[in-house]
């Protein structure tokens, strides 16, 4: 200011220079800048700090719930401390152990602060929670939001002090160089003119770089010493281990900033739509809940180094449409899952959950997420659960070990997978249960379970395409009470038990698909009301003593175009109502007989070719029955067996057999009159 002051006063005088009259201009910008602009910003900067604070204020107190607690026991040796929270230092609390019940009526007990003198077991306070139950601080009110608003609008900018330090600078750097130039009065370290450095001891000037500046940056709570990872725009290129970056993206510039958080749920709490939160590594034991469309990420290059591992509850749940990458989550509760997604669209993707949990990956309600490239290890529960409604895509996903089902579908949940892989489960691979319950693979492979491979039931349905079940240690599939399953370019293979086992009043449908190397029965059809339609299949390579295609107990077997060959038998039909409807297809290299009707049976065969079995047809039994038509039977060392009471129809089919004419066809004894072309 004494620059303004003496610049009219000595503006003639020979030793006034271009930098004083500089500085005097600049001092006088900077005092019109602080009495005209400051006021502006200050009112500018308070207003968005009041929006800020407002809406953080209305999102706490949407989360933040007053609850009773009731006190259980006193700690010992609590002392007594003040409420973080509170206005004035007088609110002290006492540390107890206490019980409460949470908003979604979960009880919980544990250390809190209570606001009584003299806790005594049975007395009873309030304290803040989340809706799960979890103690937080109490949300802040709006006249403390109002206040620190009205505090940040008030803070004297330091750009005008900056200018006139500057100009002073920019002065005492000219007099140091005229001093310089001069010399410096005996007897003293300051030279005639300015405030140039000292002399050396050799009478030339000594130049000495100060220590560089420190410079502070706002890093979402506290002020952070600059340091040379830090770029140009405040972003840190390492972070210390257990801290979490938050790059919050406003729609204004003005709100664009990157803060550190000590813990992942402080960070999850001051980040909004859009934010993105890179986690550095560590292991953090948290129950995490995301509930704004945020990105959750650990840092780039180290899968599995941000570990997501409390001691019990739900690790990490997911209620927005938020984007979760690259951790490791790890739970240890049986009654919960460790990854729970209850509402939104979210993007999971390189997420490995290893737990001893209810369900690795639990989907339910209205929750419709996408899942790539994840994996569940959970020998204790189910691998992936979708539940009530549920849904969502899963690609690439694989359930490493479970000890119940792979993958499980039921209340009316219907997801999708895609080349997704099931293996080491305790239970199915896959199942689906309940009405309205559906099941869509494309591509995927269950193998290695001690249960079924698929398993259907309670009205489910379920379509699988190019799927493989394989090495299963029960039936490769089995379907049961009225649920419906389609089979298209699927493979079922290497299975002890029945590849595929359908009862009451169950419906398969089966297209281009192969099953071989089965212990029982290939197809096993049992019950009124159940049916099987197989197109262009082909049954091979039994590995057991049963035959490839059994019907019994009124059940539907429809085969059409299809191949049934190397079996101990090819089809058997029993008792009464069962049907077997067998239409251009081959029935070849079978070791006993290759269609065996008993019981009041029905088979009708049109167009057929039979081959190489030992026995080409057999009707065994009082009413058993059926129609051979324009059928081929070659090689069959008996073409056709009639026991007595049965009563085919045998028309335009053509027996041909290695063994001397007349031998292939002969009655058992007496029985209604059959044709053999």
């Amino acid at each position: 200011m004494r620059a303004i002051s003496g610049l009219w006063r000595w503006r003639h005088n020979p030793l006034c220079r271009t930098t004083d009259l500089a500085e005097a201009w600049v001092a006088l910008a900077a005092l019109l800048l602080i009495l005209v602009v400051t006021p502006v910003v200050g009112s500018l900067v308070g207003d968005l700090a009041q929006d800020t604070l407002q809406e953080s204020v209305r999102d706490q107190r949407a989360a933040r719930h007053l609850v009773t607690a009731t006190v259980v026991r006193k700690l010992q040796g609590s002392q007594l401390d003040a409420d973080p929270e509170a206005t004035t230092g007088r609110d002290r609390r006492t540390r107890v152990v206490a019980d409460w019940t949470a908003p979604d009526g979960s009880v919980h007990q544990g250390q809190v602060m209570a606001g009584l003198d003299t806790p005594q077991p049975g007395d009873q306070f309030k304290i803040w929670t989340d809706q799960q139950g979890r103690t937080v601080a109490r949300p802040l009110d709006s006249a403390t939001a109002a206040t620190h608003a009205v505090l940040a609008g008030s803070v004297r900018p330091c750009w005008p002090s900056a200018l006139s330090r500057a100009a002073d600078g920019w002065s005492s750097g000219a007099w140091s160089v005229a001093g310089t130039r001069v010399g410096t009065r005996p007897g003293t370290r300051r030279a005639r003119t300015g405030a140039g450095p000292a002399p050396a001891a050799d009478g030339l000037t000594a130049l000495v770089n100060p220590p560089p500046a420190r410079t502070l940056r706002w890093t979402g709570r506290t002020l952070r010493e600059q340091n040379p990872r830090t770029t140009r725009w405040g972003h840190i290129n390492a972070m210390a281990q257990g801290t979490v970056q938050v790059t919050h993206t406003g729609t204004s510039r003005w709100r664009r900033r990157t803060g550190e958080y000590a813990s992942l749920a402080a960070a999850l709490e001051a980040a909004t739509d859009g934010d993105v939160l890179t986690v550095a590594p560590g292991t953090y034991r948290e129950n995490l809940v995301v509930q704004r469309a945020v990105t959750l990420r650990g840092p780039e290059g180290s899968p599995g180094s941000v570990r997501i591992a409390p001691l019990d509850g739900v690790p990490l749940t997911v209620r927005a449409s938020a984007v979760v990458q690259d951790l490791h989550v790890e739970g240890q509760d049986a009654a919960a899952p460790a990854l729970l997604v209850e509402e939104g669209t979210p993007e999971l993707s390189d997420v490995r959950i290893v737990t001893r949990s209810a369900a690795g990956i639990e989907v339910r309600g209205g929750a419709r997420p996408t899942v790539r490239r994840c994996t569940v290890d959970n020998p204790a529960g189910i691998g992936i659960a979708v539940l009530d409604g549920g849904g969502g895509v899963f690609e690439e996903c694989e359930v490493v070990a479970a000890g119940q089902a792979g993958i499980a579908v039921r209340g009316g949940a219907h997801p999708r997978l895609e080349r997704c892989r099931v293996h080491h489960a305790s239970g199915s691979g896959l199942t689906a249960t309940g009405e309205n319950s559906a099941l869509e693979a494309v591509g995927c492979e269950v193998y290695e379970v001690r249960g079924s491979g698929v398993q259907i039931t309670g009205r489910a349905t379920a379509h699988l395409t190019d799927c493989d079940v394989h090495r299963t240690t029960a039936d490769g599939v089995t379907l049961d009470t009225d649920a419906v399953l389609t089979l298209a370019d699927c493979r079922i293979h290497d299975i002890p038990e029945n590849a595929v086992d359908l009862r009451s009043r169950s419906v398969l449908t089966l297209t281009r698909t192969t099953v071989r190397q089965f212990g029982r029965n290939g197809l096993s059809v049992w019950d009124p009301g159940t049916r099987v339609d197989a197109n262009q299949c082909e049954i091979f390579d039994s590995t057991g003593d049963y035959p490839a295609v059994w019907v019994s107990d009124g059940a539907t077997a429809v085969l059409d175009s299809c191949r049934v060959h190397d079996v101990p038998d090819a089809l058997f039909v029993l008792d009464r109502g069962s049907r077997a409807d067998v239409v251009d297809s081959d029935l070849s290299q079978v070791r006993n007989t290759a269609v065996s009707v008993s019981d009041g049976a029905t088979a009708q065969l049109d167009d057929c070719r039979i081959r190489d079995a030992a026995t080409g047809a057999w009707f065994r039994d009082h009413g058993s029955g059926g129609t051979l038509n324009n059928c081929t039977l070659d090689g069959a060392q008996t073409g056709v067996i009639v026991t007595k009471g049965a009563d085919p129809t045998i028309e335009r089919c053509t027996v041909e057999s290695r063994r001397r004419p007349g031998s292939t066809c002969r009655r058992a004894a007496e029985a209604p009159s059959s044709t053999a072309g």
